[in-house]
């Protein structure tokens, strides 16, 4: 039987739902590292190939299950594990509908959609310098 809760698991059970890379990243490389940085909640990691391929194959809302056919050399542990990160430090997302609604901050940033992702990204990263008066 705990092959068939495997199977669960892989077939979009308790863990499944679709995913999408968020549409707020942006790569760059910072000396020898890859990274990414998603500019809407301002978190960055160095990444890996492997999580470049992986954050790749997000590019549109897939079922999780999906990343199990495409890289069948690693384990569903190790993958799972990957996504988990991924979504946790907000570089994926996770919805159990294909076109979940957007939040508030998304749709703020969709009308610079035209100018993506550079305008996106200098106007999150605005900060105000404080100047003081005499």
């Amino acid at each position: 039987m705990k092959g068939a809760t495997n199977r669960k698991h892989r077939q979009g059970g308790p863990r499944g739902g679709f995913l999408r890379r968020s549409p707020f990243l942006v790569s760059y490389w910072q000396g020898k590292r890859l990274c990414f940085e998603n500019y809407l909640t301002r978190k960055k990691i160095a990444a890996s190939i492997e999580t470049a391929a992986l954050l790749d194959f997000f590019s549109s809302w897939k079922r999780e299950e999906a990343m199990f056919r495409r890289w069948p050399e690693y384990t569903a542990q190790s993958l799972r594990l990957a996504i988990r990160r991924l979504v946790q430090e907000s570089f994926l997302q996770r919805s159990t509908r294909r076109s979940p609604t957007e939040d508030s901050r998304a749709k703020a940033l969709r009308d610079w959609k035209a100018w993506n992702p550079a305008a996106q990204f200098s106007f999150t990263c605005r900060r105000k310098i404080p100047i003081a008066r005499r």
